[in-house]
């Protein structure tokens, strides 16, 4: 399908996903595709077209999708934030991250947890689709894009559990394509694919004890721990309550019974059964805990919304926004909507800044003001702080704004 002149729209729909990839990942949303694309071709010929126009034409669509947003804001002048954003980030995260550096083995590690409760028999079918000849279609480029990526990730110098995304659905594509191949030729090893089947349901059943045990404790837990603010306490408390925790720990209730069914098929089968259904439900139960249960509580903890509402109404009437001493994942630009808020890497220039006559906001966090190298300037008042994630936030002001500010304030009272 990847020849011929059918595949034209095809190529043209594949680098306009790739241009709005750019728009959300920067360019390592074209690399990782063109890498995968490119590397089945080399291993496939005859089966990609490599002629040239459906690609010269393909990367003018890529292009024209990143301009409908790059292009106002190089009209503005912002090349700072365009560069900064498109490039900066995701070449230093590729070389030398600034944060979540890990070493070379730590997807290894991780990988089995990520792919859960398919991590066996994704195994299973990539052992199955490199034993077959000829190797071609669906199974060689879902083993190419699965070893291509992990290898390439695990390169790369910042690694979080997000940055796997674009390799899971080849894994799960290779999941599918074992059970299918196992119902229509058989499971080409019993033993082995009993064994898996029986660890992944037991792994499911404790999974569904355990964390439905966590969510009934996690307030008490967290009432003893002495790491924990009073107010990280008192939010805490208001989150896992009601509805919060019961649709929770409804669903770990599913999981326990369905990894409990499909175990009992398990042994019974002696390898021969195929519990796909209550792996699926089990993977589905697992997906909506975490996001109807985890996220909405790390959401209210890990987002930055709540400092940027309170800190609004300083960063409005601001002459100059700097953050101080990183972007912090550019967050504060996305819930403040304002695209210009340049870095001050060193104390010494935000200083500079937050003591000049311009109405000076900046954010930053509590424990970069702890160091004994940073002085405020006179004037100069933390006006907003609020936790985020691991992090308190700090919105500093000075003289000049904070008189800007009460000014806005009496304007808005008359």
């Amino acid at each position: 399908g990847c020849r011929g002149r059918g595949a034209w729209p095809w190529w043209l729909v594949f680098y306009a996903a790739a241009g709005a990839g750019i728009l959300v990942k920067g360019p390592i949303a074209l690399v990782l595709p063109v890498l995968v694309v490119g590397l089945y071709a080399v291993m496939s010929r005859g089966e990609v077209h490599l002629a040239p126009w459906p690609h010269v034409v393909g990367l003018a669509v890529a292009a024209a999708v990143v301009a409908t947003w790059a292009g106002p804001l190089a009209a503005r002048g912002e090349w700072p934030y365009l560069y900064r954003i498109l490039l900066w980030q995701s070449a230093s995260r590729v070389v030398r991250s600034w944060s979540h550096r890990h070493g070379p083995f730590y997807y290894l590690v991780r990988l089995p947890w990520y792919l859960f409760p398919w991590t066996l028999f994704v195994g299973l079918g990539v052992a199955r689709a490199l034993s077959e000849r000829p190797q071609r279609g669906l199974p060689r480029l879902a083993v190419v894009w699965l070893l291509a990526l992990f290898v390439l990730l695990s390169a790369v110098s910042g690694k979080r559990a997000r940055y796997v995304g674009p390799l899971l659905p080849a894994a799960g594509l290779l999941a599918a394509w074992y059970f299918v191949r196992c119902r229509v030729e058989g499971i080409g090893w019993p033993r082995l694919h009993r064994w898996f089947s029986m660890a992944t349901f037991a792994v499911v059943v404790a999974l569904g004890v355990v964390v439905g045990a966590g969510v009934v404790a996690a307030p008490a837990l967290a009432a003893r721990s002495s790491r924990l603010d009073p107010e990280t306490v008192e939010r805490l408390g208001r989150v896992l309550s009601g509805t919060r925790v019961a649709v929770p720990l409804g669903l770990c209730v599913v999981v326990a019974g369905l990894g409990v069914v499909g175990l009992v098929r398990s042994v019974r089968g002696g390898g021969r059964g195929h519990p796909v259904a209550e792996l699926a439900g089990a993977a589905l139960a697992l997906s909506l805990f975490f996001d109807l249960g985890v996220c909405p509580v790390g959401n209210e903890f890990k987002s930055g919304r709540r400092f940027a509402e309170a800190a609004m109404p300083y960063l409005r009437v601001a002459d100059e926004r700097v953050m101080f001493p990183q972007a912090f994942s550019g967050v504060y630009n996305l819930y403040t909507g304002i695209t210009s808020m340049p870095v001050a890497r060193r104390w010494d220039e935000a200083r500079a800044k937050l003591a000049g006559d311009r109405a000076v906001a900046m954010i930053t966090a509590r424990r970069f003001l702890k160091s004994r190298r940073v002085s405020l300037p006179a004037g100069v008042e933390p006006v907003v702080e609020r936790r985020v994630g691991h992090r308190r936030m700090v919105l500093l002001a000075n003289r000049a704004l904070l008189e800007k500010a009460a000014g806005a304030r009496d304007d808005r009272r008359e």
